[in-house]
């Protein structure tokens, strides 16, 4: 897998996200590999894939944008596979 794996922690639990079509399993191999994560590290997590919009953070969350799931996909959306640990 080429693509970057993300790391991403809010409030609601820690994220791992990658553009396009993946597994599980491919996306934990590239994370590693990458060296975002750790061995055992998510391994337990929820795995989901969605269409996603980027849309302007709040004046002072401190962020430049939020990735919002969408239902369906619309202009400027795409489509990821994610990992939640909560």
């Amino acid at each position: 897998m080429k693509e970057a794996v993300i790391y991403r922690a809010t409030d609601d639990g820690e994220f791992l996200v990658v553009k396009g079509d993946f597994t599980k399993e491919q996306m934990l191999k590239s994370a590693r590999a990458q060296g975002v994560i750790d061995d055992g590290d998510f391994d337990g997590a929820h795995f989901y894939q969605s269409h996603f919009k980027t849309i302007p953070a709040p004046k002072f969350s401190g962020l430049n944008s939020w990735d919002c799931p969408i239902e369906r996909p619309c202009k400027g959306s795409f489509f990821a596979s994610v990992l939640q640990k909560s």
